[in-house]
């Protein structure tokens, strides 16, 4: 994420994120992407399209404002997670 491109101040640097506001550390978080896909990964999780990334980052043609991540879980059985 380039700062300087963004809708918001995130010169805050947190644990593998970026803060708008370090007194509120949840008002505005911005996560590094390995970040995340630990997260989504420990959770059991998986991205099930690519991650849409918003015009608050400067994405133009995005979806939405906000980005937006679309997960899963395996089923056991299923084909699709190998």
């Amino acid at each position: 994420m380039q700062v300087d491109r963004t809708a918001f101040n995130f010169r805050h640097v947190g644990d593998g994120c970026r803060l708008v506001d370090p007194v509120i550390p949840d008002y505005l978080v911005a996560y590094e992407r390995a970040v995340l896909h630990e997260a989504i990964a420990k959770a059991g999780l998986r991205l099930a399209r690519p991650i849409d990334e918003g015009t608050w980052a400067g994405h133009k043609d995005a979806l939405s404002f906000q980005d937006m991540v679309l997960l899963t879980r395996d089923q056991p059985g299923d084909e699709s997670s190998s």
